[in-house]
Order: structure tokens, then C-alpha cells, then sequence
């Protein structure tokens, strides 16, 4: 787990000392090691920089960039391929010598030897740049699901990347500026990561599951694909039998490479389904394997899961760690988290992960597995309810329409109203939703300044992606589909990645392999959410041989979450005084803001997540010196 950083750029507008000031901002995700390669192609001058975080193969044969033995090709690579052993013996069995043993040289010599193509190859997370000297091209690529960061600018001729978006600021020599679109996304409807823009200006992210090939001596990007195209609109024939069986002997499996490491590891433990899953798999796997656990304990009672952490500490008899913060300490470290995440957040439980990422540091860890991604494949959080109701909708199932809706509220512990709602909004047409939302814009954000956003030809809109023909009846894979690769997993994967690595710790999510994914997405829908409403109901029946009864039939969702509205009531003046603050940034009426505020602080109108993203904007704001 590293950093990256680069540029491709003419005549002297880059200066070496920016180029030492960029990567001294991604110092603190590679303190192990680092490294700057020059390069002058004509007019054109390229740089490729690295700084290391040693996970497997700790001695200096990692170090980057990293030629190749024919010293035709230069890499800088963030990330891990699980499966690098098997592929290099593959490749070795061909004819391809090797120098070390990390994965970096199996991941350069996959590419000389298969191109493109070695992408679909790699069970991994990785965000890496390879410099072609034959070619004069820089091949830039990005996992499927994009667990790793690539930041990119193409800007006054000049193409830059990082793995941090602010250190690319620095290489263009300019303050940052606010992408007014994505600002405002976030503060209406708490949308954001889901796109390639960023809150940045002309700083865009490679979409995950892309590559992309720039061309130096004719600056521009010729190529940008995506590389991972899954189609999940047919449903395999599989009994429900060998389901849980493929499922149980391929999540063990990810489980195994997940644990490849030369370093301490430890493991999120939430008390949840998805991370006591992967601690319990551990534990049967390797009996003896030495492993650490961190949990979250929230001061509220409501959120506190230490009666299902030590379910799987009984059974397991790991090592567990647990942190919890009050009101307090949150205001004491909360900006320094916001620093460490770069870009604004949608709620404080990303403080929790934050704090246990902290400790996991303290006792020596440098790899973490977390259960990120298990949600967005397995039909987790309320099962998609709304989209399995579609999907029997199609196929005129009325009956099991109904029946699903009053199993659902049952295993839920809601209304069918709340169901048969969500089957609504997935329904009505797009105009109608457009149109809701702007009155609700008229009558429920006057904190907002219309005057800035009408100047600014800012978009209404709220994104609503269209139902695809081809998805007919498979509503909840579809919807599946979109959370893992656009709105939803795109924000968690962020959260972790820079939480984990502001600790020099690499974040490791054994759910999201492509493979796991593809026999997942590929199931018939009641497979993954039953007809009495149950969530995750295939990976429940695989794991039941090593996971406690207890864990295995949960029905609440809780996770790693924080008491959002307790912190800040508690704290009610002090974040009173951030929205003060905020008279400088065009996109508030201040006045109204504060009305706002107060009205939630006495009651007498209920409490959101927008408050949090007030507090969160002002303060990325100010802390980054953001520009309008």
C-alpha cells in the first residue's frame, strides 16, 4: 500500500521543488520508502514518484518506481494483487524470470506479457501508472471497484495524478478551487464520490473498473475504457443448495489470499454479519493464526453492539480492542480527521472507523480487513426492498407482491408503507421526482443563496439513473450493480482508504474480489434477499458452520455508527460558532442557516444529516483554504 504521483508537462512549468513538495503530501501514506524517476521526451519532460508502505516482500527489491529488466518500462503502483503468486508461477511457466518476491514485479511482468488484458487477471485493489519509453505513453489503471485512489488533471497542457487530490494542486502550482457542482450535490441531497468529479475544480477521479492511456508527445488521452463490464441481466441455473456452497468455498477462499502479508493484521469487528463473518472465517481456517480485533463502542446504548462483539470474541478468543469516544474528544480530533479525508463526508460514524484505525496503529498493525462491500453485493442495509418489489412487479408476481411486502416488515421491524414507498419512488417517472424536489428546494433550503446558484448555472437536478430494459425482473442485481460501482461504495471505499492510511495502515476488503462478485451478482435475487424478506440470505446459509448462531440470524443493520445528533446538541455552541463562520462561502444564507439550527436544537424540527454537512463544508472550507 503506497502513494503515487506524476506528471507529464512542457518545458519548465513544473518545477523539481513543487515536484518534492507533491510528494512529501503523500509522504504519510508510504513512510517506508520513497522514490522519483525523471524523464525528457523531446519538449516534454515526465516525472513518475512513489513512497512505499512495505506489506509483503519488505526488502528494497519494492522499491519504486520499478523498471522492468528491459528497463523499456517504469511503474509506480498503490495497492495489492492477492493472487500473485499463482500468476507468477503461470508466468514462470512461459519463460519469465524474476528478481523478488513482491507482487510489484508480478503485476509489471503481467502487463509486458498480456497488455490490457492482465486487468481482468488480478484479484486485488490497486491504482497504478506503467511509463512505455518505447511508446511514449503512460497506462493508468484502476480496480473494479475502485478500493484504491487515481486522482488525474489534464490542465494547461500539463497532465497530473495522484493518489491524493490536493498534492496535484501543488504540481499546478494553484490554490484550491471549489467544483461548485459536486459542492452542491453534497449540501442538498448528500450525494457525493459518485461520479468522476471531485469537490475540486478540473481535478476528476479514474472511474473505478477503467483504464486510461495518455499519449506524451500528443498530450492527450487516447484511450479510456472500462475494462470490467459485468453483465448480470440473466440469472444462472443453480439450485439454492450448490449457491450456499459456492458461496461459502468462494468467500474462504478470498479469505486466504486477503491473509498473504509479511506484516502484523488486524480486523475490524462491528459485531455485524459481514465483519464477524470474516474474523470467524479466519479463526476456522487457521486455528492458531494470530490476530487482533478493534471494535467500536458507541456511548449510546441504541448503537452500542458489545453484546454481539463478544458473541465472536467467546468463540473466537482473538484479541480484541475497543474504543469509543465521547462528545468531547470528538471536538478535540474531529479536524484532524477531516484533514486526513480531504473532501467533505456524510455523517461522523467515518470518526468511529477513524478511531479505530488509531488504535489499530498503536498496537503495531499494518494491515486491517474490513467487511466493506458485503452490503452492496448481498443486498444488505433494508435488502433493497423497493427494487424486489419492482422485480415481482415485472413478472406480474401480485401475489408474492404482497406476501413480500408483509415479510419484509416483519424480519424489518417496519411498515408495509415503507416498503410499498420505496416501490413508489422506483416507479414514478423522473419529472415528477425533478419536480418534488424543486419545490422541496423552494420550501426546505432557504439556507441555501439561489441568487449563487442561478449566477452559477449550478444543476437542480437530483441523479436518478434510468431502469435498463435488460434488468427487467432483476431490479435488486441491477440496483446492486449501481451501489457498488457509482452511489454507495464509492464513499465507504474513500472513507476507509484514507482513515486507514493516515495510520500507515492498508485496508484490506475481502468481499470485493471480482470473482466473488460475479458468482454473486449472477444468483436468481430471492437468493440474496428471500421471500420472508431476509437480507444477505445465502451468505447466512454458507457461513453458518463457523459463525455463531446469534451473529448468523441478526436482523438489525448497525455497523460502525456514531450518535451524530448527540455529539453535536452536546456541542451545540460550538458548532453554532462554525456556522458563524461561514459568511465567506457564497453558497449560505447564514441568517437562515442559524434559524435552522436552531430550530433543530430546540426540537422543534427533527434532526438530519444535513446539520452534519453544514458543519462538514464549512470547516473543509477553511481547514483547505477552498476557493469560489
Amino acid at each position: 500500500m503506497c502513494g503515487i504521483i506524476g506528471a507529464c508537462w512542457k518545458n519548465d512549468e513544473i518545477s523539481e521543488k513543487q515536484i518534492e513538495k507533491a510528494l512529501s503530501q503523500i509522504k504519510f501514506r508510504g513512510p517506508d520508502d520513497d522514490g522519483i524517476e525523471y524523464f525528457q521526451e523531446s519538449e516534454f519532460k515526465v516525472f513518475l514518484g512513489h513512497t512505499r508502505l512495505s506489506i509483503i516482500d519488505l526488502s528494497s527489491s519494492g522499491h519504486q518506481p520499478y523498471f522492468s529488466p528491459c528497463k523499456k518500462y517504469v511503474m509506480s503502483y498503490n495497492g495489492e494483487i492477492y493472487n500473485y503468486l499463482e500468476l507468477k508461477k503461470e508466468l514462470q511457466n512461459i519463460g519469465i524470470h524474476f528478481y523478488s518476491n513482491t507482487d510489484t514485479e508480478v503485476l509489471l511482468q503481467a502487463y509486458i506479457y498480456w497488455g490490457e488484458l492482465c486487468l481482468k487477471r488480478f484479484q486485488g485493489m490497486f491504482a497504478f501508472v506503467i511509463y512505455d519509453l518505447m511508446k511514449q505513453s503512460l497506462f493508468c489503471a484502476r480496480d473494479a471497484f475502485g478500493i484504491k485512489p487515481f486522482y488525474y488533471s489534464i490542465e494547461n497542457k500539463q497532465f497530473q495524478f495522484s493518489s491524493d487530490v490536493k498534492s496535484i494542486n501543488i504540481l499546478l502550482n494553484k490554490k484550491n478551487e471549489a467544483n461548485l457542482q459536486t459542492c452542491f450535490q453534497y449540501l442538498k441531497y448528500g450525494l457525493y464520490d459518485h461520479s468522476e468529479e471531485t469537490f475540486y475544480k478540473n481535478i476528476k477521479r479514474l472511474k473505478s473498473g477503467h483504464f486510461l492511456e495518455f499519449d506524451i508527445q500528443k498530450n492527450t488521452i487516447t484511450k479510456y475504457e472500462n475494462w470490467w463490464k459485468p453483465d448480470f441481466s440473466k440469472e444462472i441455473q443453480v439450485s439454492f443448495k450448490d449457491a450456499v456452497e459456492q458461496v461459502r468455498t468462494n468467500f474462504l477462499h478470498n479469505i486466504s489470499l486477503h491473509l498473504r502479508s509479511d506484516v502484523k493484521i488486524g480486523a475490524a469487528l462491528s459485531g455485524g454479519i459481514d465483519s464477524s463473518a470474516i474474523v470467524c472465517a479466519i479463526k476456522y481456517l487457521h486455528k492458531d493464526f494470530p490476530l487482533e480485533t478493534f471494535s467500536y463502542l458507541d456511548i449510546n446504548p441504541v448503537y452500542n453492539e458489545k453484546k454481539w462483539v463478544e458473541i465472536v470474541n467467546k468463540q473466537c478468543n482473538f484479541k480484541n480492542f475497543q474504543v469509543s469516544f465521547t462528545e468531547e474528544s470528538f471536538i478535540k480530533e474531529i479536524d484532524e480527521m477531516l484533514i486526513a479525508q480531504g473532501e467533505p463526508f456524510g455523517s461522523t460514524s467515518i470518526f468511529a472507523q477513524y478511531k479505530i484505525m488509531k488504535k489499530a496503529k498503536e498496537q503495531g498493525i499494518k494491515v486491517m480487513l474490513e467487511g466493506q462491500g458485503a452490503d452492496e453485493l448481498l443486498a444488505g442495509y433494508n435488502g433493497f426492498v423497493g427494487q424486489r418489489l419492482l422485480s415481482l412487479w415485472e413478472t406480474h408476481s401480485y401475489f408474492e407482491f404482497y406476501s413480500f411486502a408483509k415479510s419484509w416488515s416483519d424480519f424489518s421491524n417496519k411498515s408495509i408503507k415503507d416498503a410499498l414507498f420505496q416501490f413508489i419512488k422506483l416507479k414514478s417517472p423522473n419529472y415528477l421526482i425533478q419536480f418534488l424536489r424543486s419545490k422541496s428546494m423552494e420550501k426546505d433550503t432557504k439556507w441555501l443563496n439561489g441568487f449563487f446558484i442561478e449566477q452559477n448555472a449550478i444543476d437542480l437536478l437530483f441523479y436518478k439513473p434510468k431502469l435498463k430494459k435488460e434488468y427487467k425482473s432483476r431490479r435488486v442485481i441491477e440496483q446492486l450493480l449501481y451501489s457498488s460501482q457509482q452511489n454507495g461504495l464509492p464513499h465507504l471505499l474513500r472513507h476507509s482508504d484514507r482513515n486507514s492510511m493516515n495510520f500507515q495502515i492498508e485496508a484490506r476488503v475481502p468481499f470485493l474480489t471480482t470473482s466473488f462478485a460475479e458468482t454473486l451478482l449472477s444468483l436468481p435475487e430471492n437468493y440474496l434477499i428471500s421471500s420472508n424478506g431476509v437480507n444477505k440470505f445465502v451468505f447466512r446459509e454458507a457461513i453458518k458452520e463457523f459463525v455463531p448462531k446469534e451473529i448468523v440470524e441478526r436482523k438489525d443493520k448497525i455497523g460502525f455508527v456514531s450518535s451524530d445528533k448527540e455529539i453535536i446538541l452536546a456541542n451545540k455552541h460550538y458548532f453554532k460558532q462554525i456556522l458563524k463562520s461561514a459568511e465567506s462561502i457564497p453558497f449560505f444564507n447564514v441568517n437562515e442557516l442559524l434559524k435552522e439550527f436552531d430550530l433543530i436544537v430546540e426540537n422543534k424540527k427533527k434532526y438530519t444529516w444535513q446539520v452534519w454537512r453544514w458543519i462538514n463544508f464549512i470547516r473543509w472550507v477553511q481547514l483547505n483554504d477552498i476557493q469560489f
